[in-house]
């Protein structure tokens, strides 16, 4: 399961950090996560729950029930 979660490039990498999010799931089904974060099978099982609410729901629905 931790194959789901990216290394997190540069602005997302910027973004996780000044939010002091481990990772964030985006509406086309990548999840960029911190480096130290790579690992954490917890993360990666939460990050796979939204991996199938996509999947289920689809990228933008579930973007706007997401940040609704």
């Amino acid at each position: 399961m931790q194959d789901v979660l990216t290394p997190a490039p540069l602005l997302p990498r910027a973004f996780l950090r000044a939010t002091g999010f481990g990772a964030i799931t985006t509406p086309w089904g990548v999840v960029y996560a911190l480096p130290e974060r790579i690992g954490d099978a917890g993360l990666a099982a939460h990050e796979a729950v939204h991996l199938e609410q996509i999947a289920r729901m689809g990228g933008a629905r579930w973007a706007v029930t997401y940040l609704w």
